[in-house]
């Protein structure tokens, strides 16, 4: 099994998903600390992994610009989504609709129930490398070195960029703090920040 940077673990129930990059999908028992079933979705690379707020489907972002949704109980597919054109690098659930970002720099919107709600935009100048959500917002972090903050009809509330005290280099992750009004973005800067009222 390829244990690049591609392969990124999501904790689901008892077990462990990780996506690799040979494009299998992997369930591995916590305590034997083995993989238990697989799911070959892709020839290229899985990048992400986000689940619904069931837990019952988990969606997967591939190099390939497909989002796979699987039943995460049975470990099998139940479709593929032609999404980018390129890599998908990130994916972030809110309810019943769908965030991606990848390399084609789009942000996009999927419905999962109906279509109403669907949208795809040029969010930044480079790479989404990650959503995530945070209070009633998305939150995209970008190559451009840019954070991002949408509604969640897609239009631009704010940028975070060097010039407001961002970072000034690849933005890689951004994630909400539980419990608290801030969030926390980290990049290849090398620094981490932290986002809030003060």
């Amino acid at each position: 099994m390829d244990t690049t940077r591609a392969s990124l673990p999501y904790s689901f129930s008892e077990n462990i998903l990780s996506g690799g990059g040979d494009g299998i999908l992997c369930w591995w028992d916590i305590d034997k600390q083995s993989i238990i079933h697989t799911l070959a979705l892709s020839h290229q690379s899985l990048r992400c992994i986000s689940k619904s707020i069931r837990g019952d489907h988990i969606f997967v972002g591939s190099s390939d610009g497909n989002i796979y949704e699987v039943d995460a109980r049975q470990g099998t597919l139940i479709r593929s989504i032609h999404a980018h054109d390129m890599s998908v690098f990130a994916l972030c659930i809110d309810h019943d609709v769908l965030f991606s970002g990848g390399r084609d720099a789009l942000l996009k919107a999927w419905p999962l129930s109906g279509d109403e709600g669907s949208f795809s935009i040029v969010a930044h100048m480079g790479t989404i490398n990650d959503i995530t959500l945070h209070d009633e917002f998305v939150v995209t972090a970008s190559r451009d070195k840019n954070l991002r903050i949408w509604e969640k009809s897609g239009k631009l509330v704010q940028s975070l960029s060097p010039i407001l005290g961002g970072h000034f280099h690849s933005v890689n992750a951004v994630k909400s703090l539980s419990d608290s009004n801030f969030m926390a973005s980290a990049s290849d800067d090398k620094s981490i920040i932290l986002w809030g009222e003060n």
